[in-house]
């Protein structure tokens, strides 16, 4: 699914809300843990604005979990889209993409594809040696309507490739946390045994 730009380029302006994607990304959290990251150089109304901003826009959402310390509500931030960005400019050249990151999209390549790859630089040369303007405009066309073709199909790639990426590092932040929990429950059980 195709990503409004300029919302997402209005959101990455921004240096403190690049920072606070990067660390929600890492793991949610809780207002207090993002000042301390900004060491003082942020306040907490200022990252509360980024923090809002960020959940209207729909990039982030927030839960709360009751606080083992004093047992009141801790409201945390975590993201909620995830996106490949792909930017490209250069001479004669200029693409912008964002992608959510989806398992829907499976793309396979096709032999136009791999021939692109493997036979690009042969069909340049084909097209630069045409005699006829006719000729070297019609193969140039379909050899930039291939090209595109490509393109998009590895920019889906990479989408789906991220996102299975994270379901495997989600995974295993998971089974890390069951083990932490299962860890835990053994020292209690033999500090009970001690007592």
């Amino acid at each position: 699914m195709e990503e409004d730009l300029e919302t997402l380029f209005e959101i990455l302006s921004n240096k403190i809300r690049r920072r606070i994607l990067e660390l929600i990304s890492e793991q949610p959290r809780y207002l207090f843990e993002l000042s301390k990251e900004f060491k003082g150089r942020v306040t907490q109304p200022a990252i509360l604005k980024h923090l809002k901003k960020l959940e209207d826009e729909g990039y982030i959402e927030s839960f709360e979990v009751i606080s083992d310390i004093n047992k009141l509500p801790r409201r945390y931030y975590r993201l909620k889209k995830s996106i490949f960005l792909s930017l490209c400019l250069g001479d004669s050249i200029h693409r912008i993409s964002a992608f959510s990151l989806t398992s829907e999209v499976k793309p396979s390549f096709g032999k136009d594809v791999i021939q692109i790859l493997t036979e690009g630089r042969k069909e340049l040369t084909k097209i630069r040696c045409c005699n006829s303007l006719e000729e070297k405009l019609k193969r140039s066309a379909d050899l930039l309507a291939r090209i595109d073709r490509g393109i998009k199909l590895l920019e889906e790639s990479q989408s789906y490739l991220l996102w299975l990426k994270r379901e495997v590092l989600r995974e295993i932040k998971e089974t890390a946390g069951d083990l932490a929990i299962l860890e835990g429950s053994r020292s209690n059980k033999m500090n009970r045994k001690s007592l």
